[in-house]
C-alpha cells in the first residue's frame, strides 16, 4: 500500500484489483456530534482508468486537508454502497424510489444474462442478493 507524503498531509493509496471499475478518494473528520467522532466524506467516484489521475488530484489537495486522504478501489457493487449513493436513495419519493429499483433490477438481470466478464456478472449477481430479488 503506498503512502505519498506532502508537507503537511499524506495520502494513502490502495491498489487495484483486476475486478474494481472505480476509483474514490475517502477522507475523514469532525462529525456534526462534536470534534471527538469522526465521519467520513467522499469525493466523487471516478472511471478506474482514471486511477493515476485520482492519485494526482489526491496529493494535490492533501495539505489543504486536516486528515490523511486515502484512494480507494471499489468494484461497482462496493460503490452502490457508498454514503453518497445511499442518501440519494433516501431522498427519492417512495415513487421515484419503486421505479429506480424496477430499472436497476432489469439492468442487472440484462448484465448477467448478456455480460461476457464473470467478475462483472458476478457483482450484479450480488446485488440483485443484496437486493433480496434471487436468493442464493
Amino acid at each position: 500500500m503506498p503512502v505519498f507524503k506532502t508537507e503537511r498531509n499524506r495520502v494513502i493509496v490502495d491498489e487495484p484489483e483486476a475486478d474494481d471499475h472505480w476509483v474514490q478518494v475517502v477522507w475523514h473528520g469532525p462529525s456534526e456530534e462534536g470534534s471527538r467522532y469522526l465521519r467520513t466524506f467522499e469525493g466523487p467516484a471516478w472511471p478506474i482508468e482514471e486511477y493515476e489521475k485520482t492519485i494526482e488530484w489526491a496529493v494535490g489537495i492533501a495539505d489543504q486537508m486536516r486528515f490523511p486522504l486515502y484512494v480507494v478501489p471499489l468494484r461497482a457493487v462496493d460503490l452502490m454502497r457508498t454514503q453518497r449513493v445511499k442518501q440519494a436513495v433516501r431522498n427519492l419519493t417512495d415513487q421515484e424510489r419503486g421505479e429506480l429499483r424496477r430499472v436497476v433490477i432489469a439492468t442487472l438481470a440484462e448484465v448477467m444474462r448478456d455480460c461476457d466478464d464473470p467478475n462483472v456478472r458476478a457483482d450484479a449477481y450480488d446485488l440483485l442478493l443484496d437486493m433480496k430479488v434471487i436468493r442464493p
